[in-house]
């Protein structure tokens, strides 16, 4: 999806810059910008809503910036192109470990036996949802702790597994239509946040920073 200025509003900050017209590329930009990662911040907390991302073996997992980084900005605005663009291509399969994998074991006879491995998703592996237990995949703890399973009868070859991707989730919490209304409501507030900044700016209350980006 694309991200640039509605006529409304580039009209109004002409208006307010007056004299100051040659940094309104940089205002445009910066509020471009602005929407760009506020759409990408918006729509990964969506999925964290319905992709319940637990990674037990990396403690400087972040679920947030995990999900954000599924949202490419495929491009940033700058003042000789005001226009950013999102990339809602849907990303590949996470591995089944970032699905808060976790060994499952039963108690026989007093002794505890690995009985396969735990995840937990709200999309069908295997056709099952919710808590899913595979008895026979395991963790492999010198491989990252990746989940893999046997080819064969043999030890083996083994294969990775993998859970859903980010894409498959789009449709189900309306990821491109909740990301376009985002965009058209957050757009013109953050042009009217830059008014106001110039308003100041030429009266000398503030001096607006400049920077490549927000």
């Amino acid at each position: 999806m694309k991200i640039d200025v509605d006529k409304k509003s580039l009209a109004e900050l002409y208006v307010a810059a007056g004299d100051f017209q040659k940094l309104i590329p940089r205002h445009l930009r910066a509020s471009i910008n602005k929407v760009s990662k506020t759409v990408r911040v918006q729509i990964a907390k969506e999925l964290g809503k319905v992709m319940h991302l637990k990674n037990n073996f990396e403690p400087g997992f972040k679920k947030a910036e995990t999900l954000k980084r599924s949202i490419k900005a495929k491009s940033m605005a700058t003042t000789e192109t005001l226009q950013a663009r999102l990339g809602f291509f849907g990303g590949y399969p996470f591995p089944l470990k970032y699905y808060d994998a976790r060994q499952y074991t039963r108690t026989r006879k007093g002794e505890k036996q690995n009985k396969g491995i735990k995840v937990k998703l709200t999309k069908p592996v295997k056709g099952n949802n919710g808590t899913r237990i595979l008895h026979d995949a395991f963790i492999v703890t010198t491989r990252k702790h990746h989940v893999f399973r046997r080819v064969g009868s043999t030890p083996s070859p083994i294969v990775r597994l993998n859970g859903p991707a980010p894409g498959d989730y789009y449709s189900d919490i309306q990821a491109i239509p909740k990301a376009k209304k985002i965009a058209e409501e957050r757009l013109p507030i953050e042009i009217k946040r830059r008014v106001r900044a110039i308003l100041l700016e030429k009266k000398g209350i503030l001096k607006l920073r400049a920077s490549r980006g927000t």
